[in-house]
């Protein structure tokens, strides 16, 4: 049987670099009204949380951390003096509150769980090599932050009333919601009807 055979060369031409740019989707550009901030855990198998939406209101932060002074006025033996106590950087205490307020909800259930996994996993603390969770708040400044998580609460403060709404009995009309960010998680989510604050002190400005 005749065979044949063909052979090809192949001409490569001249290296071209060229430059690639990548947004992740859903988290904005900085300083943006659409820019989502973001908690980053050490821990790679805990994945970093690009927030659903970004809080309501927050305490002690605008474009940079808010240290408050301490003024006090003190008697002594010649009259009234004021005497002012600075607060440092680590001292200051985050607040960030998703309000829930008549038919809004505070959040999807998915994020809930995403902020209660970093709240419930704190970073192993070295004194030779610390590590923190690293806060993003892109909304406001391209800046880091290391953060240690302090609290989470759903509803009454320092409580965990996790109710969830699906819609199930005419409770919201919107239907539940596919998890977006675990197309494999079987686990539908709904909306978290009840106020959640996330607690967090600053330790100190990323390098």
């Amino acid at each position: 049987m005749p065979t044949s055979s063909v052979t090809y060369s192949i001409f490569l031409g001249p290296t071209v670099d060229e430059d690639l740019a990548v947004e992740l989707l859903s988290i904005g550009s900085p300083l943006t009204t659409s820019a989502r901030r973001r908690l980053v855990h050490p821990d790679t198998e805990i994945v970093p949380v690009t927030y659903f939406a970004n809080p309501d209101e927050w305490d002690f932060f605008d474009t940079e951390p808010l240290p408050r002074p301490d003024a006090q006025a003190l008697k002594t033996l010649g009259g009234t003096r004021v005497v002012r106590f600075e607060e440092a950087l680590e001292d200051v205490i985050v607040v960030e509150r998703w309000l829930a307020e008549g038919a809004k909800a505070a959040m999807p259930s998915h994020f809930l769980r995403q902020l209660y996994d970093v709240w419930r996993n704190p970073p192993v603390l070295s004194l030779t090599d610390p590590v923190y969770v690293q806060w993003e708040p892109r909304d406001r400044t391209t800046n880091v932050y290391n953060v240690e998580i302090l609290d989470l609460s759903v509803g009454t403060a320092g409580r965990l009333e996790v109710t969830e709404l699906l819609a199930q009995g005419g409770k919201f009309d919107g239907g539940d919601i596919e998890n977006p960010l675990d197309p494999l998680n079987v686990l539908r989510t709904g909306l978290i009807p009840k106020q959640v604050t996330l607690t967090m002190r600053i330790v100190s400005e990323a390098a």
